[in-house]
């Protein structure tokens, strides 16, 4: 018998929640808890506390050097939230940068290198900074100080959105909702747009392959709603925001130097969803711009082909559906000869790779996988979860999915013609934020399992074992901890039989004749996932291991709304 404590968790739950565990009323009430479930299981070496077991580090996506000799990554300090930027080479030697600041957290930005492999940019403290890799100094390259009088900050797509330039000359960013471009060898600034004092708010510059123009998004500001919550304190906050997707939406291109901005579609804008971004990217060859398009009631979804020159827009394929499409199962890329467009569908009940030709009459889609199993391509939430991308010159796909089972996630190559795909990532577990190098001879990781939290590997992609190059995620003082692993079960669903997949954490030398308190834990929204053969939220995982070795069982459960499900049974979750 079990008592049950039920635990509901979403993707930001858990900082705030650590906040309340810290007051002595949470620990007094944690210590009863405990003593109740009959004392701490035995354990030889370090134990988790309430103090340690939120320490554990994490590594960020790796990000290739231009010459694909070394890997720079961030470590994120699970205690402060303070992270610093390493690099590590192919042999494993491993490099911090020593960078002014203290304890700030650090991000690194989308293709942070310059082309010349001798800086790295990143936000820190909500200013954009340069590090020089070679001797650690750094310098603000953008201060973006206090907001003007009389701007509302927006509360979704509200950051600077740096983007460097193909040739590492120049950084376009929105400050203010206005796209301004930083020369960076002379340190000349360029405001290229104005119009958020006639409503809109611009968002995510995209550099043409040349250099010349520049893509973005601009969303209407002029219906704004008032929005009041209460945060953990009890205080009541009230904000103007505008809903995802509720406002209207345009697309332009601009000049680099600055000019008449051409629109693709309407210039007054259209309503549609913005969910995963503005998803409109750029072809290699500079004369298309591909629009994956969503409607506000996720029913309808279009590719779409822009002019950049005209701003003429056309539908190449079409796709309704009753329920709804997930913004998890819209991700398009170009072909690297600007042919063709990767995407994936759900079209089949299950998220698959297709390909399609940009041009021509003929647009039906080519489906390249298919089965009972999810290939990810999260481009909401995180970077967490990796995408189908185009390798060997366009010659295959890589795809990360989880058909070696629903908890899994591994990294496959798929022929762009078609046929059978193979499986590149051999270690049982959890591969996440899987890039390929420059060349796409190699591709790099962060791997885990029930057992080991994720550390950066790398592994040729013709090779068939990885090699390691961290060992950063576990702090000094519980090195020797040994990870207890909870054990993966599929049980039927109460209510119709259907198979429902969990993790459960048990006390060691658990005895089925005893009663123990228990905790379910149910992560928040649909199209989620928690359980999985890996840690992929540290302090989740730590913190249920934690609750295991005080004497608790957990079940850890995927609901049939969750990620790893087929699709039928997410739409159920409206």
């Amino acid at each position: 018998m079990m008592a049950a404590t039920i635990v509901r968790g979403g993707r930001s739950a858990w900082r705030p929640f650590r906040a309340l565990l810290d007051r002595p009323a949470w620990l007094a009430a944690a210590a009863l808890l405990a003593a109740g479930a009959g004392g701490a299981t035995a354990q030889d070496g370090p134990r988790l506390t309430t103090d340690n077991l939120w320490t554990f580090r994490q590594l960020s996506a790796p990000e290739w050097s231009p010459d694909g000799s070394r890997i720079a990554f961030t470590l994120t300090e699970g205690e402060t939230n303070s992270s610093a930027i390493y690099m590590v080479d192919l042999e494993g030697e491993v490099r911090r940068l020593d960078l002014p600041g203290g304890d700030v957290t650090r991000t690194l930005l989308p293709e942070p290198w310059t082309p010349d492999g001798n800086t790295l940019l990143y936000l820190a403290g909500g200013d954009i900074q340069a590090a020089d890799v070679a001797g650690g100094s750094s310098r603000t390259v953008v201060d973006f100080g206090a907001t003007s009088p009389g701007y509302t900050p927006q509360q979704y797509f509200n950051g600077p959105d740096p983007v460097l330039s193909p040739d590492g000359s120049r950084l376009a960013y929105i400050r203010e909702s206005e796209l301004w471009v930083l020369d960076l060898t002379d340190g000349g600034v360029r405001q290229l747009t104005s119009s958020h004092g006639e409503g809109w708010h611009n968002l995510q510059p995209r550099w043409s392959p040349d250099g010349a123009r520049i893509l973005y998004t601009a969303q209407a500001t002029d219906e704004q709603r008032r929005f009041r919550y209460t945060d953990f304190s009890g205080l009541i906050i009230g904000v103007d925001f505008t809903l995802i997707g509720y406002g209207r939406v345009r697309l332009g291109v601009i000049p680099a130097e600055g000019g008449e901005t051409t629109w693709l579609g309407p210039p007054d804008g259209e309503r549609y969803s913005l969910r995963g971004g503005s998803q409109a990217h750029w072809s290699p060859d500079g004369r298309s711009v591909a629009i994956n398009w969503l409607s506000l009631d996720h029913t309808a979804r279009e590719i779409r082909i822009a002019s950049p020159e005209t701003g003429e827009v056309r539908t190449i394929w079409r796709e309704e559906v009753d329920a709804w499409i997930s913004p998890l199962a819209i991700w398009i890329r170009w072909s690297p000869d600007s042919q063709q467009l990767l995407f994936t569908s759900e079209r089949d009940d299950w998220n698959h790779v297709h390909v399609i030709d940009a041009e021509g009459a003929d647009h039906e889609p080519v489906q390249l996988t298919s089965g009972d199993f999810t290939v990810a391509s999260n481009q909401v939430y995180d970077r967490f979860e990796v995408t189908p991308v185009w390798a060997r010159g366009g010659r295959t796909i890589l795809f990360p999915s989880n058909e070696a089972g629903t908890p899994e996630r591994h990294l496959y190559e798929v022929p762009a013609e078609g046929g059978e795909w193979r499986r590149v990532t051999p270690l049982p577990g959890v591969n996440l934020s899987s890039t390929p190098s420059p060349d796409a001879s190699r591709v790099a990781y962060l791997y885990s399992n029930l057992t080991a939290l994720p550390e950066l590997y790398v592994q040729e992609v013709d090779a068939d074992q990885p090699r390691r190059l961290t060992s950063l995620a576990v702090p000094e003082p519980l090195a020797g901890y040994r990870f207890r692993e909870p054990e993966i079960v599929r049980f039927p669903s109460a209510a119709d039989g259907a198979a429902v997949t969990a993790r459960v954490y048990r006390p060691d030398g658990l005895d089925p004749a005893r009663k123990y308190p228990a905790v379910v834990f149910v992560h928040g929204a649909g199209y989620a996932q928690s359980v999985f053969a890996g840690w992929m939220r540290l302090d989740q995982s730590a913190f249920n291991r934690y609750l295991a070795q005080e004497g608790y069982v957990v079940l850890d459960v995927d609901f049939r709304g969750s990620a790893d499900y087929i699709i039928q049974e997410c739409h159920k979750v409206q």
